[in-house]
């Protein structure tokens, strides 16, 4: 809404289909006031209100707006629009104060109510912190999460390729919401198709009731394929935990497993040793 002509005015932008309603009273402000429309405003200060887990900064980058660029409600209109696709807010708003020749933006807005867990599947020639950094040169603000809807899985899909492509690893990113039944909760699940990657050794940290050798010897399925973190996870907890519950550890528990590339050259080329720890409890 524009108030009385002292460079001063307020706009709402609550859902995509406002889009347009913002835009003409936008242009018709900008039209209607000869002297911002005839001298440069600097944008000076963008605050918002309502953030709860994100931070200033972090929605900034994320907006695409710098502080010291010269004003263009075109621009603000478009950072809100990028806002409210990312997946990040569940409504957002947004008002514009102007005084003399420098502007402040101050966004109103309501956090989406949950973000999942990224898991990522088989990126085994890369640590977590590579992966991390590499995501927050599109997404600034990854912590580990990503909204359930929007456009931010996609960024960081695009990421995760352009990183395959640095070191010349062939495969595609894919990316799809996934049960975690072991953990009884929804994970955003990002997986490398189209590369083989081949369990060449497994190992069980902690394993004593039962020996290391046992439980390779029980794990052979997975020796026959290439690795996944989540079929590993699933393959512990219901096919090796019946034999701890079989001699009376009922509360036993295989951790998240890890996977490293194998150094020695042989006929397991490009595979990975496969390590999935286990605290065994009391009998």
């Amino acid at each position: 809404m524009r108030n009385k002509p002292s460079y001063h005015f307020n706009i709402r932008h609550r859902v995509k289909s406002l889009h347009l309603a913002t835009t003409l009273l936008t242009l018709l402000f900008w039209s209607s006031s000869p002297c911002l429309a005839q001298k440069q405003v600097t944008l000076r200060r963008v605050e918002f209100v309502g953030l709860k887990k994100l931070t200033g900064q972090q929605v900034i980058d994320a907006s695409g707006l710098k502080v010291g660029d010269t004003f263009n409600p075109d621009v603000i209109d478009a950072a809100a629009e990028k806002l409210m696709q990312s997946g990040l807010f569940k409504k957002l708003g947004y008002k514009i104060h102007t005084a003399g020749d420098e502007a402040t933006v101050i966004f109103e807005v309501e956090e989406a109510s949950r973000n999942l867990p990224v898991v990522f599947e088989n990126f085994v020639w890369f640590s977590e912190d590579e992966i991390a950094r590499a995501i927050r040169q599109d997404v600034p603000f990854f912590d580990g999460t990503a909204p359930e809807a929007g456009t931010t899985t996609d960024k960081i899909a695009g990421a995760l390729q352009r990183l395959l492509s640095q070191k010349q690893i062939p495969g595609r990113v894919e990316h799809m919401p996934y049960t975690n039944l072991a953990k009884g909760k929804q994970e955003i699940l990002f997986t490398v198709d189209g590369v083989k990657i081949p369990v060449c050794s497994l190992h069980f940290p902690g394993a004593e009731a039962i020996s290391e050798a046992d439980l390779t010897k029980a794990s052979q399925p997975l020796l026959k394929a290439d690795y996944s973190r989540k079929d590993a996870g699933g393959f512990a907890n219901y096919t090796l935990f019946p034999l701890y519950r079989h001699i009376g550890h009922l509360r036993a528990q295989f951790q998240e497993p890890t996977a490293v590339l194998e150094d020695s050259p042989g006929p397991c080329v490009g595979g990975v040793a496969l390590t999935i720890p286990v605290k065994e409890g009391g009998v």
